[in-house]
């Protein structure tokens, strides 16, 4: 497989050259850099301290593209449209490292990958994308907590979260009510008002003095209140 890298002498750029040259099956068909870049007309493996691929560094990446069966891009958010452009034209796959899209740029990107193959990802990196899947789950988890309390609270239940509080409803009466400003009498219906009671070890948690508090006895209170982590040793 022919492997082309743009901004190949930066840091990143540097790195999949070494990756590319090491692996085996792919082939290092040219890398390219910005023009007037000082690295221009270098052999790319000897930039790295590596032997000679005999692959000079040029600034053509349309010709890039041509040659390549695949482009890696971990460059700037700016040129992402003009490389997806040519990728599209060329038919040529693109693997975007590259962060910091506006909707247009990503726009340009979803409509590339109907003609070829695209893989975006904004970073590469294991323990970065193992964040981002746990972050989408939580955000998907309180998203199903939140509606569940106004559900209740619609039908006038109420909602607990045990260890930090209760959600609930209150039926205010219509009443009369008095302008501050104007002194103006006004009729106020009837209403519901949520509220939020937070639990006693909540309290306790954000009180200043926690720290001086007999932690086995708040431990030990909580877990009697939750009676199911009893049942988990």
């Amino acid at each position: 497989m022919k492997v082309g890298i743009v901004g190949c002498a930066g840091r990143m750029g540097q790195m999949l050259v070494r990756e590319v040259l090491a692996t085996s099956g792919c082939e290092l068909c040219g890398s390219t850099e910005s023009p007037g870049h000082l690295a221009l007309g270098q052999d790319i493996a000897a930039r790295i301290g590596l032997s000679p691929c005999g692959h000079d560094i040029r600034d053509d990446t349309p010709l890039l593209f041509q040659i390549s069966d695949v482009v890696i891009d971990f460059t700037l958010a700016t040129i992402t449209e003009t490389h997806t452009a040519l990728a599209a034209q060329h038919g040529t796959k693109l693997i975007l490292g590259t962060t910091g899209h506006d909707e247009q740029q990503i726009s340009s990107i979803t409509a590339a990958a109907k003609k070829t193959t695209i893989v975006k990802a904004m970073n590469f990196s294991v323990g970065i994308n193992i964040l981002l899947k746990l972050t989408k789950d939580i955000a998907k988890t309180v998203d199903i907590i939140f509606n569940e309390i106004s559900e209740a609270l619609k039908i006038g239940m109420k909602y607990e979260i045990r260890g930090f509080g209760v959600w609930g409803v209150k039926l205010r009466k219509a009443h009369i009510a008095k302008n501050p400003k104007t002194c103006e009498k006004l009729a106020i219906p009837q209403k519901k008002i949520p509220y939020f009671k937070m639990s006693k070890f909540m309290k306790l948690k954000l009180n200043k003095n926690f720290k001086i508090l007999d932690i086995n006895k708040i431990v030990i209170n909580y877990i009697n209140q939750n009676k199911e982590i009893n049942n988990f040793t």
